[in-house]
């Protein structure tokens, strides 16, 4: 996107600015609630968790309302071609991040129950691997108008803490696979922690194109 850093100029155009500024900050707390589900979890608050679990899946229905207000935005032809399919593409990218973890929450709704074997930590710390990828990503799009060297530096954050995610699933399913769970909870759980993997992997392809953008 070569003119992202400079779209602050026209009136429209601040205004599709500011919608995908909006877009972000919802996703982000799509992802915040859903790490406050999981935290209830571990303290065995089950109705703090029902409550974030819901939160979880209101912001990611907001996040969707947003990115159709921005498409219908775009589709007057304010931006040049190349711009707006960059854009397009990002807040699609953006958008699966709230989508894979609205799926998690309402996997994680089914859990009623307290597992064996240190599992909720495990669980919870590979949903704050998520977290913080997300978190910051976001602070790598809050920079891009001001450090693109820092907003490359953060981009790898995002990257690493993936690469962290990698590290906590294959753990977490050694220890589910050997604490002699029924075939519904590990079928639950495989799902539930393929939906985390999946937050955090876009999180990362996220990145990916911040950082194409800032060096643009």
């Amino acid at each position: 996107m070569a003119n992202i850093l400079s779209w602050i100029g026209m009136e429209r155009e601040k205004n599709v600015l500011e919608i995908t500024k909006r877009h972000t900050e919802k996703v982000k707390e799509t992802v915040d609630k859903l790490e406050n589900a999981f935290a209830a979890y571990v303290k065995g608050d089950f109705a703090a968790k029902d409550a974030a679990i819901k939160e979880t899946i209101t912001a990611e229905r907001q996040a969707d309302l947003i990115r159709r207000e921005l498409l219908d935005q775009l589709s007057e032809g304010i931006l040049l071609p190349p711009d707006r399919e960059d854009l397009i593409h990002f807040v699609k990218r953006m958008d699966s991040i709230a989508d894979h973890a609205n799926a998690a929450a309402r996997l994680f709704e089914f859990l009623d129950k307290t597992l064996p074997n240190g599992i909720p930590v495990k669980l919870y710390e590979f949903v704050r691997t998520a977290h913080l990828a997300v978190r910051r990503l976001g602070d790598a799009i809050d920079e891009m108008t001001k450090d693109k060297k820092h907003v490359l530096a953060t981009c790898t954050e995002v990257e690493l803490l993936e690469e962290q995610g990698d590290e906590q699933k294959k753990e977490l399913t050694g220890i589910i696979l050997k604490s002699n769970l029924d075939a519904g909870t590990l079928i639950l759980l495989h799902d539930l922690i393929e939906s985390i993997e999946e937050t955090c992997d876009r999180a990362e392809d996220s990145a990916d194109l911040v950082r194409i953008f800032a060096v643009k």
